[in-house]
C-alpha cells in the first residue's frame, strides 16, 4: 500500500462522468443517497466513478447496509483495488439548498471513519451547494494526530459519455423505512430533526457544526 500521507491538501478532482452522476442522482431523487468514490492506485484525489451500496435512505439521513458495504468492498477487491481506493471518499447528497454538514454528517463521519488513517466527506445539495471536508491522521512524537482541511471540488473534462440506468442502479439499491406503528391505539410516534427543535434554524446548526471543525473540535 503507498504512503499518502504527504499528498496535497487543495482539491479532490472528478471525472466529468463521476460528477455527472453524482449530480444527475442528487437532483432526481427525493431523499439523500449516499455513495463511495473510487479512486486509481496512483491518484487518491481523483474520484473515478462513484458507485451506490446498498442502503436505507430519508430526507435527512443515510444508513448503508452491512452486507452492501461487504458486498460492495469484496467487489471491488475483486476487480483489483486496495480498501483506500474504495471506502476512503464518503459521498451523499442533501435534498435541500444548503451542503454543510449536519450534526449527524460530523458523527457519521467520526464514527464510520475515524479509525482510516485519511478519509473525505463531499456532499453535493439539489440546490447546487457544495462541501469537501478531509482529515488525515499522522504520528507527532509518537502521539497521533488529526489534521483538517476543506478541500475545493475540481471537474476534469473527459471524453463523451452516455447516461446509463444510473436512476435504475438507485431505485435498486435504496430503500426507505416503514413508517412506526403507534405503541397504543390514539398515541402516535413523534420525530425531530435537526436544530429546530431547540429553537435554532437549519443554518444556525450547519454554521455552529462548521465553526467547531475549524476549531478542529469536531472529532
Amino acid at each position: 500500500m503507498q504512503d499518502h500521507s504527504n499528498s496535497p491538501l487543495e482539491a479532490v478532482r472528478f471525472t466529468q462522468e463521476a460528477w455527472a452522476k453524482y449530480e444527475h442522482l442528487c437532483k432526481r431523487m427525493k431523499t439523500e443517497i449516499g455513495f463511495f468514490g473510487l479512486t486509481p492506485e496512483n491518484d487518491p484525489f481523483l474520484i473515478q466513478q462513484i458507485v451506490i451500496p446498498k442502503q436505507e435512505v430519508t430526507a435527512v439521513s443515510v444508513d448503508f447496509d452491512d452486507e452492501g458495504l461487504a458486498d460492495h468492498l469484496e467487489s471491488c477487491i475483486l476487480e483489483g483495488l486496495e480498501p483506500w481506493q474504495c471506502m476512503r471518499w464518503w459521498l451523499h447528497t442533501h435534498p435541500g439548498n444548503s451542503a454543510s454538514p449536519s450534526s449527524t454528517d460530523w458523527s457519521t463521519w467520526s464514527k464510520a471513519f475515524g479509525n482510516c488513517d485519511w478519509s473525505g466527506m463531499i456532499i453535493l445539495a439539489k440546490g447546487g451547494d457544495t462541501s469537501c471536508h478531509f482529515r488525515k491522521a499522522v504520528n507527532i512524537q509518537q502521539q497521533r494526530v488529526v489534521l483538517e482541511a476543506e478541500l475545493d471540488i475540481e471537474i476534469e473534462t473527459s471524453t463523451s459519455f452516455e447516461e446509463t440506468q444510473w436512476e435504475d442502479e438507485a431505485m435498486a439499491m435504496c430503500s426507505t423505512p416503514l413508517p412506526a406503528k403507534p405503541k397504543n391505539v390514539g398515541q402516535f410516534p413523534k420525530t425531530y430533526y435537526g436544530a429546530g427543535a431547540y429553537g435554532l434554524s437549519d443554518f444556525d446548526e450547519a454554521n455552529f457544526y462548521n465553526e467547531e471543525f475549524k476549531k478542529g473540535n469536531m472529532k
